[in-house]
C-alpha cells in the first residue's frame, strides 16, 4: 500500500460463507482421528457380539448368567456406545 491510496476498511461483504466446504475440510482434518475412534467404538463392541454367540456354546457361560437379566444394561450400554462410536468413526460423505 502506497501513501496515495486510501485505506479501504473490509465491511465483509465479500466474505462467502459456504458451510460444506468448511464441512468436508473439517472432514479430511479429521480422518486419522475419526479412524481411531471408529477402531476403538469396534473394540468396544466386538467382545459382547462374540460371547453372545459363544454363550450358547456349553461350558461358556453366558451374558444373562454372568450379569443376570437386571444386569444387561451394562454390556448392552457399552455396545451401543461402542456402535454409536464406530458410526462417528468411520463416517465418510
Amino acid at each position: 500500500m502506497t501513501l496515495s491510496q486510501p485505506k479501504v476498511r473490509n465491511t465483509g461483504a465479500d466474505f462467502v460463507f459456504r458451510p460444506q466446504v468448511d464441512a468436508m475440510r473439517f472432514l479430511v482434518r479429521t480422518r486419522k482421528v475419526r479412524r481411531v475412534l471408529g477402531a476403538l467404538g469396534m473394540s468396544m463392541a466386538l467382545p459382547f457380539f462374540l460371547w453372545t454367540p459363544l454363550g450358547m456354546v456349553e461350558g461358556i457361560p453366558s451374558i444373562v448368567e454372568m450379569y443376570g437379566f437386571e444386569g444387561l444394561r451394562i454390556p448392552t450400554s457399552i455396545t451401543i456406545g461402542g456402535l454409536l462410536l464406530a458410526a462417528i468413526g468411520f463416517f465418510e460423505k
